[in-house]
């Protein structure tokens, strides 16, 4: 099963060059570990203010 979340709002968005660096705010950069932990595809971009779409699959895990 896939899940998906798209998350957008109306600010300023992102500048450019933090979108495409490891040294960011701290909202990307939680957003960036959570990519990670959940073995995510990811697009963040700008598009009249800041999107971020998600995609990752459901992770089967042993019961103790």
């Amino acid at each position: 099963m896939l899940f998906r979340s798209k998350y957008k709002d109306n600010g300023p968005g992102i500048p450019e060059h933090e979108l495409n660096t490891q040294q960011s705010k701290m909202g990307l950069q939680l957003i960036r570990n959570m990519v990670r932990q959940l073995q995510a595809e990811s697009k963040i971009y700008n598009d009249n203010g800041m999107c971020f779409n998600m995609v990752f699959a459901e992770k089967h895990v042993s019961k103790v």
